[in-house]
């Protein structure tokens, strides 16, 4: 059944179902699929999860759909497939999950003769890094982690990662060449690439660029030319021109965790400072450190910007 409780995208578990059951013959060439609505009904989901799931046993060729007739188990399943390899992933979000799902799928279809069977474990946050260690330890560690890359170098220097130019030298080395270069330094430990990354977050100030054009503004260069344009914003006719309650706004609370961190951290580097000194300490004592949240303080409590 579908487990409402998972990480896992709905569309996908209900396309793990499926396949199962095409794979265990409970669903034999050439039987007709329940339709849309039947599923729906039958899952207490809606039509949207059902036809992505669809779709994507479409494309792996499990099944194929007739216009105005339905929907069947394809005849040519598990045919040209004569050797299955089994990858298991550890992953501590699922939203990587169906990403991962895709390019086994691409591989498998480039590669006659062979299919990738991807075997997916996503534990719970706060036992990840146990399930992890004990996996590795005893012996059956993952072949692959989606992990967040704070966490690669420590697990790579205590030897629980195998190098990618261990792998691959060649693929690697294609890696490390478009990396942009703290990317490239977050996943490489003794010289060593450890991890491809599946995204790099971008920090920055983003405005509304209507607004500043219908106010005939410009962006800001500086703090007090910021502060003028929070103080321009905050003005009550402003406010019910644009309709806006604040004129600036930072995901920052409890439930944001590093992504906390990471939106602070321009504020500290615009004004000369940061958390590491160059010789890797703490450097939170700084003035500039200081100037930044200053800044941070007096718009948010002072200003009420």
């Amino acid at each position: 059944m579908i487990d409402r409780n998972s990480p896992l995208p709905i569309y996908y578990q209900l396309q793990q179902l499926l396949k199962e059951q095409i794979e265990s013959n409970a669903l034999k060439v050439g039987d007709q699929l329940p339709t849309e609505q039947e599923m729906c009904a039958q899952y207490h989901i809606s039509r949207a999860p059902v036809r992505q799931a669809l779709h994507a046993l479409t494309q792996e060729g499990y099944i194929y759909r007739q216009a105005g007739v339905g929907t069947f188990v394809a005849e040519n399943v598990g045919k040209g497939h004569t050797q299955r390899i089994d990858f298991r992933l550890l992953a501590s979000d699922a939203r990587w999950v169906p990403l991962l799902e895709r390019a086994a799928q691409r591989w498998s279809s480039e590669n006659l003769g062979q299919e990738i069977q991807l075997n997916v474990d996503v534990p719970d946050r706060s036992s990840f890094h146990q399930v992890l260690r004990t996996a590795a330890v005893g012996g059956n560690a993952p072949d692959m982690v989606s992990i967040d890359y704070v966490w690669l170098t420590g697990y790579a220097r205590s030897g629980y990662l195998t190098p990618l130019d261990e792998l691959d030298a060649n693929w690697a080395q294609w890696l490390g060449e478009r990396f942009e270069t703290p990317v490239a330094r977050n996943h490489t430990v003794g010289g060593h690439i450890f991890g491809m990354p599946m995204q790099a977050d971008v920090t920055g100030l983003w405005y509304r660029r209507d607004w500043f054009e219908a106010a005939g503004l410009t962006p800001p260069l500086t703090w007090d030319e910021w502060l003028a344009l929070l103080e321009y914003f905050a003005r009550p006719e402003t406010r019910t021109r644009f309709g806006h309650r604040y004129p600036v706004s930072f995901p920052l609370s409890t439930f944001t965790g590093e992504a906390t961190v990471n939106l602070l951290l321009p504020f500290l580097w615009v004004a000369g400072g940061g958390l590491l000194d160059n010789e890797g300490h703490l450097a939170l004592a700084s003035s500039a450190v200081h100037r930044a949240l200053e800044f941070l303080r007096s718009i948010t409590f002072e200003h009420k910007y």
